[in-house]
């Protein structure tokens, strides 16, 4: 893969601009965090871990699995084991699930060039896509493939790591640049998302990095 292959990221609504992209996107917008996010079975983001399976027929569990740790860490998803239903903390009212008759069919995903020396036409192509798509390509991006192999198989090795050494980095606190989570607010939804993930702070680098994961030993 070449810095023209395209890549695809995923912007959320709930997050400001800033803090949805990564790698060369860091040189155009300030302190921008890192998440690596483990969504098991689907990839909404970046990263994912197919760790969790749904069978065949879908059902709705009425019984949950037991944590195997105590404390908050218990919320995330690595923490049970693997479902054979979907629990119900995770099952949206109907009135707010996606409506297939909605949805617009269009293959033409935006397609941004990152190395165009206009800066402030990357930032409106970007806030373009994010406003009305979602979702878009980067190509010029000047991350190398091996790069990006190496970022994904770090993420693979951290979210396999045991519970035990992962609950270090657990927090609900929003506020920290360096944390372990799940879903998106845990203390105040109703309904989860289903995603775990790992918050990090890249920028500047020597301030954040000693605060990174010291495990898997190559994470750093």
């Amino acid at each position: 893969m070449s810095t023209r292959e395209p890549v695809r990221l995923c912007a959320s609504p709930a997050r400001p601009l800033k803090q949805r992209l990564v790698g060369r996107l860091q040189s155009c917008f300030v302190n921008s965090p890192l998440s690596i996010i483990r969504v098991p079975g689907h990839i909404p983001f970046f990263f994912s871990s197919p760790t969790h399976h749904w069978p065949a027929a879908c059902s709705i569990a009425t019984t949950a699995h037991p944590p195997r740790f105590s404390g908050m860490a218990d919320q995330l998803l690595s923490a049970a084991a693997l479902h054979e239903s979907l629990p119900k903390s995770y099952v949206r009212p109907e009135q707010q699930r996606p409506r297939l008759d909605e949805v617009m069919s269009d293959d033409n995903i935006p397609l941004i060039d990152l190395g165009c020396p206009d800066r402030s036409q990357i930032i409106r192509e970007i806030a373009h896509a994010c406003r009305y798509y979602g979702f878009f390509q980067v190509i010029n991006h000047g991350v190398s493939k091996d790069s990006m192999q190496t970022m994904m198989s770090m993420a693979h090795e951290f979210f396999s790591l045991p519970l035990e050494e992962k609950a270090r980095l657990y927090s609900d606190d929003p506020s920290k640049k360096t944390r372990l989570s799940t879903s998106f607010n845990v203390r105040k939804e109703t309904v989860r998302n289903w995603r775990d993930y790992l918050r990090l702070h890249c920028y500047p680098l020597e301030e954040y990095v000693p605060q990174w994961p010291s495990k898997p030993a190559l994470f750093k």
